[in-house]
Order: C-alpha cells, then structure tokens, then sequence
C-alpha cells in the first residue's frame, strides 16, 4: 500500500496542479460550473430522495412526470454522496471525475511498464485531453469515469500473476463503465473485447487454436461479469431508452431512424479540430470570437450548431502518437517488444476505425454498423471519438516510451550546438527515422504555408459567417480568433517538433534526462490548458437561483397544477411577439434551473431526444390543425395545465385563438428588469434579468379556462382498449373529460352517471409516492393527471388494487364508496440492483487481495533498444 501511495502522489500532485488551475473558481463560495445537461436545478431538486432513487427514480417537475435510468452503485454517486450537497457537486463533479480518470491512466500505463515520467504526462494527456474535459464541463463527466474504468480495465488485462483474477476484475471495470457511460460505455467495452482479442490470439504453428479458446474464454468472462456489475443499469437503460425506441423505430421508415440515429455526425472537414482547438470556435458562448461555426447539430445544416465538445487532442500528443507507429513499423531492431507493436497496430487500427465511423452521415462506413441489433437506439456517431481519443493518447504513451528507452537512457549527452547536435544526429539516423523527422518537417511547413494563407483569407472568411448569420462585429471577431487559433497550432508545432528533434539528437540523455521530461510536460500542459480554459464556465449560483415574482406565484401550490409557455411541450415557440428575444431566453433559464430547484411542475420538455411511442402518440393527437389550436387546449386541459406564460397584450387573441370568450385571465402581470449589479459593459446575460410585478406589464401568467384538476373522482366512464379510438375521443370538443374518463380496462366496478364524484385530496405527495383522501357516495375511479407506468403500484385502506390507465396516458384505480386512502408508490423491480452490489462487492475483495498480495505492481519492463 505504502509503495502504491508512493507511486502515484507525484501523478496525483501534478493532476491536481493542473485541474485546480482550470477549476479554480470552484473554491469561491458563490461560484458553480456551468453543466447543461446537468444543471444545479436538477441535481438540487434530487437531492431529499437521492437515497431513493437506487430503486426506482421518477422524476416529476416536468412533462406529465418520466421514469429515469436509476441511480447506480458508481463513481458519480460515490462523488455525489462523499460531497453531500448539491452546490458542492456543481463545484467538483467534473474535476474530480478528471482527476479519477488521470489516476486511472497513470495506472494503466505502469501496468504497462512505462517510465514514470511517461506515466504522468499520459496522466495529463488523458485527464486533460479536449473530448473528455469538454463533455465533462459541459454536464457529461461520466463519460469520463467510463473512460477511467475502461483504462483500468486495461492495465488489469496488461500482464501479471492471477491473470483469471484480473480478468474478472476487468469485467467489474468494464461493467461500471456501462454504468456510467451507458451507450458510450457499451461502445468503449468493444474496445476492451478487441484488445482482450488481439492481446491473446497467436498465429504461430499450433498455438492458433488454444489461444482462440483461451481469448474466446477471457472474454466471455469479461462480458458476464461487466453484465452483472451493470445489471442495475441495463435493466433501466432498456426500459427508459431502448425499449420504446425499438417499438417506435417499427413505425418509423429506414431513411427516418438513420436520421435520427445520425444527427450528430462529425463532418470531414472538422478533423482539423483534433490538432487545431479553437479553429471552428466553442459551443460555450466564449468571447472575444469564439462562438461555434462549424456544421455539427441535428441535421448537419451550418446553421443549426449545437456541438457541445471539443476534439483538440494536443499537438505534443498526435506528434508522440505518430512517433509510435513510426517506430513499430521500423523493420529490424526496434524500442518496441512484439506485444508492443502487436498492441501499437491494435490501437492505431482502432483509432482510425473510430473516427471512420464518427463522421457518421458525412462517410459510408456508419452504414455498416447502423444495421446491427438497436444500433439505431444510440444517437450521435460522434461518440466514437471518445474510442479515437482513448487510442490517441495511449499510443502517445508508447511514443514517449520509445524516447525514453532510445534517447532519454543513461549515456552522454550531445555536446556542442543544438542544431550542429542535431545535424550530426539526422547524419547517422535510420531510413525511417529520417523519413519521420521529413515527413514532420513538411507539416510543418504546410502548416505555416497554409497559416499564411489563411490569414489572407480573412475577408472572405467574414463573408462566409455573414451567410451562416453572424453579424458584421461578430463575424470579424469569430474571423480574428480562428486566425489566431491557426497561427497558435503552428507556433506549437514547432516548439514540439524542435523539442523532439532535440530528444532524438541524444540532447537530453543521462543526467539531462530530467530536463527533457520538464520540458515535454510544461508544452503539453500549457497546450492543453490553453485549448481548455474556454470549456470551464463559472457562474454566480446564487445570483442565479434568486426567486422573482413569477417563480414565486407558480410554486405557491406546484402539486395542484402545471404551467406550461409553448404550444407543444417540444416546441420551442411562444405566445410572443415575434420580435421578442428576451422572454424566450428568461424562460429557457427558468426551464432550466428554476422550475427544477423550486419544485415548479411545467408541461414543456427540457429534453426529449427518446419519446417513448405512448407519449408521441398523445403529444402527435393534439397538435394544431390547419391553424386552430383547438387541440392545444384541451391538451391543456387534460394534462392539469392550469398556467400559462404569455404576452399579456395577447389576452384578447388568446381567447380568438382557441375560440373562447372571456376564458384566458392574466393572474400575474409583470416585466423583465436589469438586476442591480448587471454590467452592460460586460455583454448582458439572460442571468442579468429578474422578473418584478408591474400593472400592464409586457408580459403575464394567464389562467387557462376548464383545466381538470390533478386528482378527481369519476363515477362514469368508457372502456375503450384501442389507443386510436381513445385519443381520438379524447380530441372531440363533444367529449366532456369533466364528466367521463376513458380506461383502457374494465375497473371492476359499475359506472352509475349523475351519482355525484365526490372529492379527492392529496394528503402526502413525493416524487415516487403520493396519498390521497377520498369520499365519494359511489364507487368511483380515481384519476391522477400524471403519466402512467407499469411499475406504480396502488393500495387502497394499505390492500393491493389494479392500477388503471385512464385518458391514454393517466394513473387511475377504482375506488370503492366512502372514505378511503389511497396510495401511489413507484416501485420498479429491484433484484438487479442487488446484483450489481454483490459483483461489486466481489469486484472489491478481490481489488484487495491482488492488492495486499503485492501483486498489483510491477507488469513487466519492455526491453531496451537492441545496440
């Protein structure tokens, strides 16, 4: 333990240097990281009923309520648990799920056998590396602990005693990958099957089959146990995104599930992201002309951006990549062992092969793999780059440790000028070293010719962003920036291409070892701070979070209705004047955050990338038709919708609109105000806005007409099974859902219409558990306005009763006459929880006795290169 410790401290020290300069403002009290798909809002609103969610998570503030994946025995709850707050999660999640995955890289790496310095600067490379770091930033860090417990997987596969044992514990790895990454972790587990594969089968005479067996058998291991470990995962993973989406792509035709499969898809032309950072911009808003140009989004049109990550790999970390293949494909004596070149070749095929398959749309070869079982389920091809990132910076790490094994060994160093040293060096170098350091030095040089080049094209580059949109100003900053960014690569091509010229002239051998590895570590460190400063964004939360008026009248009573300002939850559009830029952007905000953490229950969706087949359906039924929006209220009727968010000049044509007469009244009238301390100077921001209630305001909360209540008793209904017929019904202005609800099963009991309803009142309410009193006269069904699902279970007086699907989507239940309680529980099975437990616990006793043994450490040492 004590050599382990010993062993990582200088790793862990520089990790934390580095990730505390990036995530410096995480310290200040007041201070969050901005996480879009992750938002504080969400994370607070969790927080009471986190413990909970293990069995069962039911999110409830938004749409008609949803299942969500369950919580897991992972990373991310360990961090979320070990912090203890919400705020405090904003702050860290992503640099500790960083640092985690820099650990993890340095272990794998000296499981290889590497030098320490090597160990550290893939550390940095790996935790530091734009992909991971963007996404993480962005409100994705466990797709970096997926990639940390893939790398761990690896270096348990890479050599040893107790291979069997290690080869288990890789499958524990791999299944918390799954956990974390969910589709991007299965596609990193492929990973680690093909080098599981490849590391094991040999082609020499007669070892072809017994190694197919034995890798046919490692595998198989591997997969049964990252099954287990994810059991809990899989089995939500496929209830909330694989089985309503498989059901749903039935219907749908080829070309219509290959673009939604395929939206995100990384164009060609932006490879040049991998070596140039900033040369298409940023998706973070950055200033000073950073904004996105490029052409990823859902459609590949230019014009709908919505790329949320970097793919900037780092120049030293390409230009040590490159040296490792260059070297493994020496013929003759090399650094390299025939594992490691077999490994080299692994890595380099599977990088190429992952971006082939990232461009997505753009290429041919998405194709292939669009056709194997659910494949349509997992969107964005562009996940495929985090496998290409994970190759890169491995491969990386063999090139540095050919460097040190060639020319960073014990010796004398090179004497007299630096260029004269590497002069006499090119002189005496191998074929393919000197066709290495040529093919460098034209890249170099088409580098700068092309930076040249690109700087003459500034005004045609402006012309070119004023099509996609951007205003003049803007467009020649977003011009003057990308320039820069250009410029900036060729600068630290340079600096890195001298910088291992220098290595390789023998510079830096023996005792000047040291400072070769200080030098190579300060490039990469401040390449890749430099690429990933624009990623981090704090944000004052407690500026934010401030109530106003409008938040604070619509959570006065969040169990008794909803509100909703669009006319389809999926829409972006509001009852605005079309001019108005403002209110869309507060409200996103609000969507986003506020709803979230003040318990403010909204119809509109945040994000619904898989509508399952139930709810596309009912949303699809009360769409507009030829402009009349007849439908929209009734869906706002029977979804308990009782608030909207509007214009208030558009009270009058809010009635016009859906044909009512006096039936919209404005309850609130407010405007949008500066916040005292807004800096104009600084850009406004939609943050520097709060709402204050003034008469015959801009804007106002407008009461909607005959909405149902959330909770009511019915004594007459339908049984109508076929779904069709139902919303059908349920769209007809002569159906009456006041006085009849639609069931989808008989209830058991006899409808007796005109009996009276009687009353249901809500007694306790929590996201998976909800009590209601009722009286009634009659038997009756209780409706419940909010989504159902198989796995809500309800008793009545605490004896089991038959759920009941009411109005298509709707909880009900038959309740018997008088005065009863009824009861709600979300109850999904959880017998794959405690198998993920118990692997996991498993996992961990056998992580310690590999530990206390003494035999985590010490994989094998390549040899040196031959003399």
């Amino acid at each position: 333990m004590t050599r382990l410790l010993r062993q990582n401290l200088p790793v862990l020290g520089l990790l934390l240097l580095l990730l505390g300069l990036l995530f410096r403002s995480s310290l200040s009290p007041s201070q969050a990281l901005f996480s879009n798909d992750s938002p504080l809002g969400v994370v607070a609103s969790q927080q009471d009923t986190a413990h909970e969610a293990f069995t069962g998570h039911w999110r409830p503030n938004t749409w008609l309520g949803s299942q969500e994946i369950n919580a897991v025995p992972n990373l991310t709850q360990l961090i979320f648990f070990t912090v203890g707050s919400a705020p405090a999660f904003a702050k860290f999640y992503a640099p500790l799920s960083l640092l985690l995955l820099g650990l993890a890289t340095a272990y794998c790496l000296r499981r290889h056998g590497f030098h320490p310095a090597v160990v550290a600067l893939g550390a940095v490379a790996m935790a530091l590396n734009s992909n991971v770091l963007s996404h993480a930033a962005w409100g994705l860090p466990p797709r970096a602990l997926a990639l940390a417990s893939v790398l761990v997987a690896i270096g348990l596969l890479n050599g040893g005693r107790h291979a069997w044992i290690r080869t288990a514990l890789a499958g524990v790895a791999v299944g918390v990958n799954v956990m974390e990454g969910a589709d991007v972790g299965a596609i990193l587990s492929l990973y680690v099957a093909a080098y599981l594969v490849v590391r094991d089968i040999r082609f020499d005479a007669g070892q072809l089959p017994r190694s197919l067996g034995l890798a046919t058998a490692r595998v198989a291991l591997v997969a049964a146990l990252a099954a287990a470990t994810a059991a809990s995962a899989l089995s939500t993973l496929v209830g909330t995104s694989v089985k309503d989406v498989a059901v749903l792509s039935e219907k749908e035709s080829p070309e219509e599930r290959w673009n939604f499969a395929t939206g995100w898809s990384f164009p060609k032309a932006e490879t040049v992201r991998l070596f140039i950072p900033g040369v298409l911009g940023y998706r973070m808003d950055t200033a000073a002309g950073g904004a996105y140009w490029g052409a990823v989004g859902p459609d590949g049109n230019p014009r709908n951006r919505f790329s949320g990550g970097g793919e900037y790999a780092g120049v030293l970390v390409l230009l040590g990549a490159a040296w490792a293949v260059g070297r493994a494909a020496r013929r003759g004596p090399s650094p390299f062992s025939d594992a490691e070149r077999r490994r080299i070749w692994f890595w380099t095929g599977a990088a190429v092969v992952s971006l082939l398959l990232a461009y997505g749309r753009f290429a041919p070869f998405y194709r292939l793999v669009f056709a194997l079982p659910f494949f349509s389920t997992i969107r964005i091809p562009m996940k495929f780059l985090h496998g290409f990132h994970l190759c890169a910076v491995i491969l990386f790490a063999h090139g540095l440790e050919a460097l040190a094994r060639e020319y960073l060994a014990p010796g004398p160093a090179s004497t007299g000028g630096w260029i004269e040293g590497v002069r006499r060096w090119f002189a005496r170098a191998t074929a393919g070293e000197r066709r290495w350091v040529l093919g460098l030095g034209a890249w170099t040089g088409l580098s700068l010719a092309g930076a040249l080049v690109y700087a003459t094209y500034r005004p045609a580059l402006v012309g070119h962003l004023r099509e996609l949109g951007f205003e003049e100003p803007v467009a020649a900053a977003v011009a003057g920036h990308s320039i820069t960014e250009v410029v900036v690569y060729a600068a630290l091509l340079i600096a890195g291409g001298a910088l291992i010229l220098l290595v390789l002239s023998g510079r830096f051998r023996g005792a000047q070892q040291k400072t070769a590895w200080w030098l190579l570590g300060t490039l990469l460190a401040i390449d890749l701070v430099r690429a990933n400063t624009p990623w981090v964004v704090h944000y004052d939360y407690l500026r934010r979070y401030a109530s106003n008026p409008v938040v604070d009248f619509l959570r006065a009573d969040p169990t008794a209705s909803r509100m909703t300002a669009r006319p389809l939850p999926t829409v972006r559009q509001m009852f605005l004047d079309p001019q108005d830029g403002l209110m869309p952007a507060i409200h996103n905000l609000w969507l986003e955050n506020h709803f979230q953490f003040y318990n403010v229950q909204t119809l509109d969706i945040i994000q619904a990338p898989r509508m399952p087949e139930l709810d596309k359906a009912y949303l699809q039924n009360f769409e507009p038709a030829a402009g009349r929006l007849g439908p929209v209220l009734r869906l706002w009727q029977l979804t308990n919708t009782r608030w909207l968010l509007a214009a208030n000049g558009l009270g009058g044509q809010l009635d016009a609109m859906f044909g009512r007469t006096n039936g919209f009244v404005p309850r609130l009238e407010f405007e949008l105000t500066l916040k005292p301390d807004a800096r104009r100077e600084a850009g406004l921001q939609a943050d520097d806005f709060t709402a204050i209630v003034r008469t015959d305001g801009p804007y106002a909360v407008f009461e909607v007409p005959d909405v149902l209540p959330r909770a009511g008793l019915y004594t007459d209904w339908e049984v109508l099974p076929d779904a069709d017929v139902t919303l059908s019904r349920l769209k007809d202005p002569a159906f009456d859902p006041h006085a009849r609800v639609l069931l989808t099963a008989a209830p058991g009991i006899t409808p007796t219409p005109g009996a009276g309803s009687g009353t249901a009142r809500l007694e306790r309410r929590a996201p998976r558990h909800l009590v209601y009193r009722t009286e009634a006269d009659a038997p009756a069904v209780l409706l419940v306005n909010d989504r159902w699902h198989p796995d809500w279970q309800v008793r009545i007086d605490g004896q089991p009763a038959t759920l009941l699907r009411a109005n298509h989507i709707m909880r009900a239940v038959a309740v018997p006459a008088g005065t009863h309680t009824v009861t709600f529980d979300f109850n999904p099975a959880a017998g794959t929880l405690y198998v993920s437990v118990a692997t996991l616990a498993a996992g961990l006793l056998l992580a310690g006795f590999l530990t206390w043994s003494g035999t985590q450490g010490g994989a094998p040492t390549a040899p040196a290169r031959p003399e």
